[in-house]
């Protein structure tokens, strides 16, 4: 029975697609926005995953035709999950009411830069420090002269880094005494 059964069909494009690419040489190769490949496919068939820039899946159809005949097959690239997250500075000082932006990079498990990824910020200790959502860092007034350290984490995708923040409390810049 050589029926076609709806099941079988993404299997059936495939078998195709391969043999038309066998047949007709390297099927399209569909580019994002800025025309960088989502997906090739060589000459024998196999499809290699392009990048995928931001966390959202494409969608890509790939192609090819020989003697009229076309087939294609709808495959879905899924960006590199975060590996590990580089925090710049790692460990900083700064004084009471300062700010500093703090940068973070995402890297997949090959240390590539993955770009449109959304990263959390959060402070242990929020009578210290806060962190704005862009990574902005602000150093909040406080009583006593001890110096105080807090730790800033930013995370994404299940992955995290830290921060240390060193507070340096404010310096007397000036004393003058007076006799009663």
């Amino acid at each position: 029975n050589n029926e076609v059964r709806p099941t079988s069909m993404p299997r059936l494009i495939a078998v195709i697609l391969t043999l038309l690419i066998a047949v007709a040489g390297p099927a399209t190769t569909p580019v994002d926005n800025h025309n960088r490949p989502l997906a090739t496919v060589s000459a024998t068939g196999l499809l290699t995953a392009g990048v995928v820039v931001g966390g959202t899946p494409q969608v890509v159809t790939v192609s090819a035709t020989s003697e009229g005949v076309t087939g294609s097959a709808q495959v879905s690239v899924t960006p590199a999950p975060v590996a590990v997250l580089v925090a710049a500075p790692a460990v900083t000082s700064l004084p009471v009411g300062a700010s500093l932006p703090i940068d973070i990079t995402c890297l997949d498990a090959l240390g590539v830069t993955l770009s449109g990824r959304t990263v959390i910020w959060s402070s242990a200790d929020t009578s210290i420090a806060t962190v704005d959502a862009s990574g902005v860092a602000t150093v909040r007034p406080y009583a006593g002269g001890a110096t105080r350290t807090v730790t800033l984490t930013a995370a994404s995708e299940g992955r995290a880094t830290t921060v240390t923040l060193t507070v340096i409390p404010d310096a007397v810049v000036s004393l003058s005494l007076a006799a009663d």
